[in-house]
Formats: structure tokens, sequence, C-alpha cells
């Protein structure tokens, strides 16, 4: 039996933070502060400024201040000067510049599109045997260009209109972005991933979470807009806290986020 998770979001000027709630339980804490550029999904125009073959990887001037590293395993096809085609899967550590992967992966709402992959593909989350083959079956009918599609937990139960949908605004968001790489020179920005809120939502709007608590008005209506325009979101619990303390001192959360610093944590089982 799955337990209830309940989402609260906290947002100032100076950062956001989200965490769910599980069983009264603080069970995985994001933050994300506004100097700090995310850059996790967001794909690249690029210009390999060097390959170091000693170490099988190459750095790619993307546009930022520090170029990107690219591992290239037993690839290659990659030469100094060549433009390339990156997402980030690292954001920048301390001195190091971001990590980026050749493998564009483009997140929707219910699925995933695997830009030139040949595969289908259904969340382990998603058990029962005929709804598995009836996701596979929808992904199937549909003329994705020869891309690979990976089911979300979230489509569990989605009706095959809305998972059709789905998968062809990707597949149109994919050309587009063909498009802009063909027309722009490197390094340029093809594609932005979405903001801290957004992207959590999106990527937590299955049917263990229930409700989503946001203490920011700004950040409640764009979530509002996402939630309205989504099948699973439509009944979910959308929360404006009003309370003069933060949404994690208020739901007590506090101490476990305090601990995360901790040198010493003591866990559950007495360990």
């Amino acid at each position: 039996m799955t337990m209830a998770v309940k989402m609260i979001i906290w947002s100032t000027e100076d950062e956001t933070r989200m965490g769910l709630i599980e069983n009264n339980l603080l069970i995985e804490y994001v933050v994300e502060r506004t100097g700090e550029e995310h850059l996790v999904g967001s794909v690249f125009k690029g210009r390999v400024c060097n390959v170091i073959q000693g170490i099988q990887a190459a750095f790619v001037d993307i546009g930022l201040e520090q170029n990107a590293f690219l591992y290239l395993g037993d690839n290659t096809d990659i030469t100094e000067g060549q433009s390339v085609l990156v997402q980030i899967s690292k954001d920048v550590r301390s001195l190091k510049g971001p990590m980026a992967t050749r493998n564009i992966t483009l997140q929707g709402k219910y699925t995933v599109l695997l830009p030139n992959a040949f595969y289908i593909g259904v969340s382990r989350k998603i058990m029962d045997k005929e709804e598995r083959e009836r996701l596979i079956s929808i992904c199937e009918s549909v003329d994705h260009s020869g891309h690979g599609v990976i089911v979300r937990t979230a489509a569990e139960g989605v009706s095959k209109e809305i998972l059709v949908e789905d998968i062809e605004a990707l597949a149109e968001e994919w050309r587009v972005l063909c498009a802009s790489e063909k027309m722009l020179k490197a390094p340029a920005l093809l594609r932005r991933e979405l903001d801290l809120p957004i992207r959590m939502v999106r990527d937590y709007l299955s049917y263990d979470l229930e409700e989503i608590v946001i203490d920011d008005n700004t950040v409640y209506r764009r979530i509002k807009e996402l939630l309205e325009t989504s099948n699973r979101g439509k009944d979910m619990k959308l929360i404006p806290y009003k309370g003069s303390e933060d949404t994690f001192t208020c739901f007590g959360c506090s101490p476990e986020i305090d601990s995360i610093s901790e040198r010493k944590i003591t866990l559950a089982n007495g360990g």
C-alpha cells in the first residue's frame, strides 16, 4: 500500500525550497538558490574546445563561463572545433563546470522522448501487467518518427488521447529544437529546463502525491495553471499557505533539515 505524499514549497527572493513529506517524515528536500543557475535538462549547441584521449573526454564551450565536461567513452567521432548537441546532466559544482551528455531526453508530463533511440519502456513502478501492455500498445501506435519513448509513473490510468498528445508534443518540441540547431551558431542555448517548483510538480505528479502547499502567490498561480492542464492534476489539493513562519517549520521539518549538515545522524533503527 502506497502512502499519500504531501509536497511543500517555500519561496523567497533568494531561494526556493521543496520538500516531500510521507507519513509525517521528510523524504526528499531540494534547494535552488536564485543566484545559482539550474542547467540540468537544458540543451545546448556547443563547440568542442579540446579532446583529451587519456580520459576519453572533451570540453565543450556552451556559452557559459565554464566549459561543459563531456565523457566520450569509446566514441571517437568528436574532433576539436566541431559543433555538438549536448544536454546538461549535472550542474556547475564549485570550480568544476557542468557535466554534459549526447543522449538527449525530453521530459513531458507522462512520457519521456528519447530522440534517435528505438525502444519503448514503462516505469517499473507501474506493476499491473495489463496496464503495462496497454501503455506500450499506445506508444507503438503513435508516429513519433522512430524515437524511443519511456512511459512515466504518472501515466498509469491515463487515457490514450492524453498520452498521444503528450508524445506528439515532445516530438514537435524535438523538431523545433533541431530546426534551431541548424540556424544558430555554437555556442547557443536551444532549450532551457523549467525552474524548481514547476519541475518538481511535473516530476512528482503521480497517484502518491495528494497535496501541494505553497506560500508564494506567483508560484501558486503557475502551478495551478499546470495542474489545470493535467488529467492527473485536476483532483490535486493545492493549498495556499498563509502562516507567519515558513512552511517547513510549520510542518515540523526543521529538525530533519538541520540534521542534514550534522556529522553524526542517528538512524531510526538505532544505527
